[in-house]
């Protein structure tokens, strides 16, 4: 397997947007395994 992406979208990621939601923020408290690369 293998895991492609295109490493200028980093730029787009806005943790207000993205990781500060309520509802996203719940799946990273539910979640047992986290992928960090």
């Amino acid at each position: 397997r293998s895991l492609v992406a295109n490493l200028a979208a980093a730029n787009c990621y806005k943790k207000e947007k993205h990781l500060d939601l309520v509802s996203n923020w719940e799946l990273v408290k539910k979640a047992k395994v986290y992928y960090i690369a």
